[in-house]
């Protein structure tokens, strides 16, 4: 009767498919990416970018009935304005009207 073969408790990271019949991925670098977009930079700027005296904005954020959102977003959308733009220009007409002489 033949003995059946032994294998050793500890494999080679080499052998690993050889004994269990399992696929097995080699640890392979990957190629550092080129940088092909920099070949486009052959001249310098012409002007510098002056953005720095820009306005910050604040976020305004607030529930409103979803009817009354949509009354208000059809009738900026009927006035060529954003709701944003329609927002600022009910407000500064509620502040005009508010310091009229009564």
């Amino acid at each position: 009767m033949k003995e059946p073969e032994t294998t050793n408790a500890v494999e080679t990271a080499a052998e690993p498919a050889k004994a269990t019949g399992a696929p097995t991925k080699a640890a392979v670098r990957k190629k550092p990416q080129a940088m092909k977009f920099l070949g486009a930079l052959t001249e310098q700027p012409t002007f510098t970018a002056n953005n720095m005296d820009e306005k910050t904005l604040r976020d305004l954020n607030f529930k409103v009935d979803p009817e009354f959102h949509a009354r208000f977003k059809m009738t900026a959308a009927a006035a060529g304005l954003s709701m944003k733009d329609l927002l600022e220009e009910a407000f500064h007409a509620w502040i005009q009207s508010r310091q009229a002489p009564r």
